[in-house]
């Protein structure tokens, strides 16, 4: 496992070219890394920017340099820019340390520390494009990056424009019944529909239900469930689904995972993760690349409409949440907050919440998993965007999921759902959107995913993993005095009391500590601290 962070500047720009770092998706032909790249733009035709995908893509002409990522933004890039000076890196505390090591003077934001300091679900992940260092901005899922002489400039996202629903579904369906036939259809690899409680996992199921049914492809996919104790919930309704769509649970192991050391796995987590999403989920091994994962992960955002009155409620709750556990700057947050949602919903604020829902909280939690797993985001795509932005605003929730539901394996609406509003009643079943016959072709694969090689002997305890950012924060804690609340201090004492008696608490849990590893990171590097507030 690869664990170097893309990370490029003026001094040391990409090779001449196109360099694709990951994979993409261009209709339902699916390119892999430099190689699948060359050979699909030998054809006369180019890859996108901002495709499907988890990628970082750059086309260099000299001085002229373009930058991009994915669609969702699941490969997120952080930039800084001085004249015609300029840095991009996917990890926002390597950029950092880079910048120091060149001379860079950097000041903190503690309007971004101190959202991290606060309590709810909604400041797990960056919160705007600003970050803990003012210098340094995340670049916008969809948008992309353009250097030239003249120094750098982002080209913003495109918003999706205006369409009919029923028409943006069928196509959305047919395009991912096409590219999951066409994975299926390669013997390198195996796919694997996680199946939980919940609605989200099984739409994304149906598909694979469907292509059963239609397409006659090899049996290389299955359902999977979790099996622990923990999840003896989900494991039942998984059943109770799988049952209805007469087809096996867990009838294809996957390929053994490759265990990190402990080196490898905390420096997967500083790029993935320090200073843009908070819960320490700190990856041990990492799943073989060509086992193919696909769940309904992170899809919030996708499973109602919001009005301007909702979305203000929803923004009053968060300034009321914000730095509950410490120190920070509300009023600069929210001016950032709402320049943010201005750019995302173009004037209308229950849509710019809906975006923010997926391209901010479920953008970070999503492509945190996706950086040890080959995750295959179906929601987190152009198309998915596409049907949400054309849905009725008066849709009820739940909409979108009842349609993929009732387009692909209806029966499955008769298994028993984790929570009763999810289940369609027969209003909701009235109001489902016919859709045309569906007729998907598949493409092709381009490229290979790289063998990850031998790993460590053994994957490393999550204890010790944890404790690592544990003696890092307790080394360096006089750099947090007079910024956090007692409050905050208890909950990091206790987590270290667990530690010490073997007990490794859950990862959002354990979001303290990365709220407190952060500012003493910063100043460390020598960014310079704003004064507490």
């Amino acid at each position: 496992m690869d664990v170097t962070p893309f990370l490029i500047d003026d001094r040391n720009p990409p090779p001449e070219g196109a360099h694709l770092d990951g994979f993409a998706w261009d209709g339902t032909d699916f390119v892999i890394g430099d190689a699948g790249l060359a050979a699909f733009e030998a054809t006369g035709r180019q890859l996108a920017w901002c495709a499907d995908g988890r990628h970082v893509l750059t086309r260099r002409e000299g001085a002229r340099i373009g930058i991009g990522a994915d669609v969702i933004g699941y490969r997120h890039l952080f930039y800084w820019a001085e004249g015609t000076a300029w840095a991009v890196s996917e990890s926002f505390i390597d950029l950092v340390a880079h910048l120091r090591a060149r001379g860079v003077a950097l000041t903190e934001d503690i309007a971004q520390t101190g959202a991290f300091l606060s309590r709810k679900q909604v400041f797990q992940q960056l919160t705007t494009d600003r970050t803990a260092v003012r210098e340094i901005a995340c670049l916008d899922a969809g948008a992309r990056i353009e250097i030239d002489a003249g120094g750098l400039r982002v080209v913003p996202p495109e918003l999706p424009g205006e369409g009919d629903y029923a028409e943006a579904l069928h196509g959305f369906l047919e395009l991912w019944l096409g590219r999951i036939a066409t994975l299926q259809g390669d013997p390198r690899f195996t796919l694997y529909f996680h199946l939980s409680g919940g609605i989200d996992s099984r739409a994304v199921t149906a598909f694979h239900v469907w292509l059963l049914r239609h397409a006659g492809l090899p049996d290389r996919a299955a359902i999977r469930s979790l099996t622990d104790a923990r999840h003896a919930g989900d494991l039942e309704i998984a059943e109770a689904v799988a049952a209805r769509a007469g087809l096996p649970l867990n009838h294809i192991p996957p390929r053994p995972s490759r265990a990190l050391s402990p080196e490898e796995a905390l420096a997967s987590w500083q790029t993935t993760s320090a200073g843009a999403y908070s819960p320490l989920r700190i990856p041990g091994d990492a799943m073989h690349p060509c086992d193919l994962h696909f769940s309904g992960h992170a899809s919030t955002g996708f499973k109602r409409s919001y009005s301007a009155a909702a979305a203000a409620r929803a923004l009053r709750a968060m300034g009321r949440a914000y730095g509950y556990f410490g120190r920070g700057d509300r009023a600069r947050w929210r001016v950032q907050m709402d320049a943010h949602l201005a750019r995302l919903g173009g004037g209308d604020l229950g849509l710019a919440w809906e975006r923010w829902q997926r391209v901010n909280r479920a953008r970070f939690h999503g492509g945190q998993a996706a950086s040890y797993k080959t995750q295959i985001a179906i929601y987190h795509s152009a198309a998915a965007a596409r049907v949400v932005a054309m849905r009725p605003r008066e849709a009820p929730a739940y909409q979108f999921y009842h349609d993929i539901i009732a387009a692909l394996a209806p029966e499955i609406f008769e298994a028993a759902f984790d929570d009763r509003d999810k289940a369609p009643g027969a209003a909701v079943r009235d109001r489902l959107t016919a859709v045309a016959p569906l007729s998907p072709v598949p493409g092709g694969v381009w490229g290979a995913i790289t063998d990850p090689g031998i790993g460590a002997e053994r994957a490393p305890a999550a204890r010790d993993l944890v404790g690592a950012v544990l003696a890092e924060v307790e080394r360096g804690w006089p750099h947090l005095r007079g910024r956090v609340t007692p409050l905050f201090r208890f909950h990091l004492w206790r987590l270290a009391r667990d530690l010490r008696r073997g007990k490794v608490r859950d990862a959002v849990r354990l979001r303290h500590l990365h709220g407190a590893w952060l500012p003493i990171r910063l100043a460390e590097l020598g960014v310079t601290m704003e004064e507490r507030r």
